[in-house]
């Protein structure tokens, strides 16, 4: 995990190197209800409020990944000048 600055934003990141997701599942990973694993408990509403949160302060969230290599979350939110 970690941080960088890119432009006016502060970049913050979380990388595993779990099984990864589709690029259908990377579509869809921010919807509500949404669970790509069935036997992981939840409702699926974690990342869809992560996103709320983010966009309510400027900024986004994203996700790159690759099956069988895993996963790069991001947000990004905007410095103070």
């Amino acid at each position: 995990m970690g941080y960088e600055v890119t432009g006016k934003f502060l970049r913050f990141y979380v990388r595993d190197t779990g099984s990864g997701i589709s690029e259908e599942g990377q579509k869809k990973v921010f919807d509500r209800f949404v669970k790509l694993d069935a036997f992981v408990k939840g409702t699926g509403l974690g990342l869809s409020i992560c996103q709320a949160i983010a966009k309510q302060f400027g900024g986004d969230i994203g996700v790159t990944s690759e099956l069988g290599k895993g996963s790069e979350f991001w947000f990004t939110i905007p410095t103070e000048d």
